[in-house]
């Protein structure tokens, strides 16, 4: 696996939890979060994470340079 794919891999594993842990929020009973917001929170997730998808393969060599590509060797 090279490093983009590692890097979109990690990604899209952050979405994931990101999108587990706003959904478990979501279910306790003391939410104060309308389910208008929970959608746009979600969708909000969902764009920052494309958008950071793009950005890597759009741009590599900026990507690693902004993100430092020491944190891949952990």
């Amino acid at each position: 696996m090279n490093l983009i794919e590692t890097e979109e891999n990690y990604l899209f594993n952050a979405k994931m939890l990101l999108t587990v842990l706003l959904k478990e929020h979501f279910k306790k009973r003391k939410n104060q979060i309308t389910p208008f917001e929970q959608i746009k929170l979600t969708k909000l997730i969902d764009r920052m994470i494309e958008g950071e998808i793009d950005y890597l393969h759009d741009d590599p060599d900026c990507y690693f340079e902004l993100y430092n590509q020491d944190h891949l060797n952990n």
